[in-house]
């Protein structure tokens, strides 16, 4: 049941609170770093605290999430190169070289597209200047796991259409899980054999660079990221010079496992994660709040951006590449007020079908503490609330990358819609550094209205008519309506037949579902090691070791969340990975009680460690 599960209940609260009065004798545990101002000091963790971080970062991360939910592929075909240290793996000529480009646009626009939307997403191609292909898969051996369709005829095709409207296209590789990024990155060789097969992927297939996306890195290995980095920089000097490396990095790097500066100075820029402040396993909130005001926390995009310019320092402005989400998330709620807690685990929402949402509820609502929009529709006698940006608060951001002149990002292209009015604002501040906000006034909004929009904000019903293997209609059944929140992707591109088999409806493909269970079921049953095991092609199958370690921590999380009653309110509300705080990250625990103990602190053990951070914190006010 926990680690006190021998110890009788008075014997329990003899140790908790003994324990408890050590810690809250002691000084508060920090990084000494001078100079540091205190809202940007790093807590110095246990390894247990630090398991919990991590798990809950990944758990809020629409990257893995997304990740988790993709259509399956074919195993990888022979010619692909899976090599170990040594060996001199071939590479093909590039389809253009940089070198061929049109004259690069005035500010850099950096956005993700995972790969199954291509033929669907509205790419705004006027001010993109790198596209990263999302996301091919490596694994703790170094070698690659998935392709992502990479180095098809399709890939091909729209590197060569993006060429010729003068963007780059990069390939995202992606590693989930903190035991299998650290055997990538443990010695000389293995990082070698990494980057040897990464810079081989990326020429074969005819692309410009690549974007690694490392999630759930733990501190131990920084000094090892930055060696790996720095190799990976310079081995695409050599084999493929003009061409762009680039590192997503968090919102909120709490752990201190990211060496900002030198990870600026030897790559092409770090692709800032400045979302997920709420996610669907936490209270209702804004996904990036542009200030600090109560019942939020601290971490805005004010304080993202300055976190990197402590950490990182204000001479790599250029290369801090701040992403600005294109989703949302409904939740059901206690009430229509900013602030109130979930009932349920949210669901995400595109831009463009939040905005027809509005349209349909009455237009939005504002929120002055965040500066967000929001909507509050009571379905049925429950809350219903959404936060999603509508184009004024995006213009509001845009304007303050303007201001501290600083490039941008998206997660993700074609999740607007291709919107004429999000476009032009990006045109615009791409040109001036300004955006005129379309409404510079407040927005009070209306009034949250009863039952309006209840057939969008439905829970979505499974199609009867589909296979459970294909996810197509059987019998020429059509494709139950699933409404715009549930309805969270452009149709999935055709595949291949050998890799058709997709477990869900392919018109619903979630990429941030908590109340979804198939992809935890996903993650439970792929192989321990896909260098052995191939892609089954039955459903989304994960990395190597995700398994386990903080992955685990993650699945369990996903069962459902709940804050330990010893974090303060103030800190419970803290929305953690995106933003929040080790108090709110390691005060997490699994719904029903004894699951997993050793990939996340639990019952009892949870107490003390909650209990020892709030007092942490406490101090460092």
């Amino acid at each position: 049941m926990g680690r006190l599960g021998g110890v009788g209940a008075l014997g329990k609260v003899v140790v908790l609170w003994a324990a408890v009065g050590v810690l809250l004798a002691g000084p508060a545990r920090a990084i000494d770093r001078g100079g540091i101002p205190a809202e940007h000091q790093r807590p110095l963790l246990t390894a247990a605290e630090e398991q919990a971080w991590l798990a809950q970062q990944l758990q809020a991360s629409p990257h893995y999430q997304m990740w988790l939910q993709r259509p399956p592929e074919a195993p990888l075909p022979p010619a692909q190169p899976v090599k170990q240290a040594g060996a001199s793996p071939a590479i093909a000529v590039p389809l253009a070289p940089p070198s061929a480009f049109p004259a690069p646009k005035a500010k850099r626009v950096y956005g993700y597209l995972p790969y199954w939307t291509k033929k669907t997403a509205i790419i705004p191609w006027g001010t993109v200047t790198q596209v990263s292909w999302f996301s091919a898969g490596i694994g703790e051996s170094g070698a690659i796991t998935s392709l992502a369709n990479w180095n098809t005829a399709d890939s091909k095709a729209f590197i060569q259409l993006a060429h010729s409207k003068g963007a780059q296209v990069t390939l995202t590789f992606t590693q989930f899980s903190t035991a299998a990024i650290s055997k990538i990155l443990a010695t000389p060789d293995s990082r070698k054999t990494a980057v040897d097969n990464i810079v081989a992927t990326v020429i074969a297939g005819g692309g410009d660079g690549c974007n690694i996306d490392f999630e759930g890195m733990a501190k131990a290995d920084r000094d090892k990221m930055n060696a790996f980095t720095q190799l990976l920089t310079e081995t695409f000097a050599q084999k493929l010079p003009g061409a762009d490396v680039t590192l997503a990095t968090p919102a909120v790097d709490w752990s201190d496992a990211w060496d900002y500066q030198f990870l600026a100075e030897h790559s092409d820029g770090l692709m800032i994660m400045a979302y997920a402040m709420h996610w669907g396993g936490s209270n209702p909130g804004p996904q990036l709040p542009m200030k600090a005001d109560k019942p939020w926390t601290h971490k805005t995009l004010q304080w993202i951006v300055n976190d990197y310019l402590t950490w990182g320092k204000a001479s790599n402005k250029g290369k801090f590449i701040v992403g600005l989400p294109l989703y949302g998330m409904t939740w059901p709620s206690a009430s229509a007020q900013p602030g109130a807690a979930k009932l349920a685990n949210a669901k995400s929402v595109f831009f463009s079908a939040a905005q027809d949402l509005a349209a349909k509820s009455g237009g939005w609502l504002w929120d002055a503490a965040s500066e967000s929009p929001y909507l509050a529709v009571n379905q049925a006698g429950t809350w219903m609330q959404t936060w999603c940006d509508n184009l004024k608060s995006f213009e509001n951001r845009l304007n303050y990358l303007g201001q501290q002149d600083l490039p941008m990002g998206l997660w993700a292209l074609g999740y607007s819609d291709g919107d004429p009015a999000v476009a032009a604002a990006i045109e615009t501040w791409q040109n001036s550094g300004a955006v005129v906000p379309a409404d510079p006034g407040p927005e009070p909004g209306p009034e949250p209205k009863p039952d309006a929009g209840a057939a969008e904000l439905a829970e979505p019903q499974p199609d009867a008519g589909a296979t459970p293997d294909s996810g197509a209609p059987a019998d020429g059944a059509q494709p139950a309506d699933l409404g715009a929140v549930s309805d969270l992707s452009p149709a999935v591109d055709s595949q291949p037949a050998a890799d058709a088999a997709v477990a869900k409806d392919a018109d619903t493909i979630w990429f941030y579902d908590d109340a979804d269970p198939a992809g935890d079921a996903a993650a439970k049953d792929a192989p321990a090691s896909l260098d052995a095991a191939p892609l089954d092609g039955a459903k989304p199958a994960a990395s190597d070791g995700a398994a386990g370690g903080a992955d685990a921590a993650a699945q369990d999380l996903a069962a459902g969340a709940e804050v330990d009653p010893l974090a303060d309110q103030s800190v419970a509300t803290d929305p953690g990975p995106g933003g929040g705080s080790a108090v709110n990250a390691a005060a997490v625990k699994p719904a029903g009680g004894c699951q997993a103990a050793a990939a996340v602190p639990q019952g009892w053990w949870t107490l003390l460690v909650a209990a020892s951070l709030v007092w942490r914190r406490r101090r460092s006010r």
